[in-house]
């Protein structure tokens, strides 16, 4: 997986600040579900509300300032990483079961639907997150249905 080397002093992390100020909308804090955007080194670029306190933090503390990986469960980086990478490089979307580690060091399941976007000039993926068991695919062939409508 590529890296960002000293990000904050070059390019990369201006159009990071502009994809990140793309997608800042109180519209998308109220929503029921959780939103990401992810650089390809795992960075967080944007979070709604609702994403960051499902796991106990403010937009502000994850945005441009954590990585995916850091608030992910231990069991799941594997997974994650492999959907990560394959979402970026093929531009294929996916639906990925993994656990978010809280903040005070419980497990948040959930399920993310990964897309891979453009913005600002740089490649991203965009998450869909819901908590718990909500709206997961029933087995492969609902991921294989759902993934066949994605735009």
């Amino acid at each position: 997986m590529a890296k960002i080397v000293n990000f904050r002093t070059g390019r990369v992390w201006h159009e990071l600040h502009q994809a990140r100020e793309y997608f800042t909308s109180p519209i998308l804090d109220l929503l029921p579900i959780g939103i990401s955007v992810i650089a390809k080194s795992g960075l967080y670029v944007y979070v709604n509300q609702t994403h960051a306190e499902a796991f106990g933090y403010t937009p502000d503390e994850l945005a441009l300032k954590k990585n995916l990986f850091e608030v992910s469960a231990k069991e799941d980086h594997h997974t994650t990483r492999a959907s990560l990478e394959k979402t970026m490089d093929t531009g294929e979307a996916c639906w990925i079961k993994k656990s978010w580690r809280h903040r005070n060091g419980y497990s948040v399941p959930g399920w993310v639907q990964c897309k891979k976007i453009e913005v600002a000039n740089i490649t991203l993926m965009l998450g869909i997150v819901t908590y718990g068991d909500r709206f997961r695919p029933s087995g492969l062939d609902g991921i294989e249905k759902f993934n066949s409508r994605l735009v």
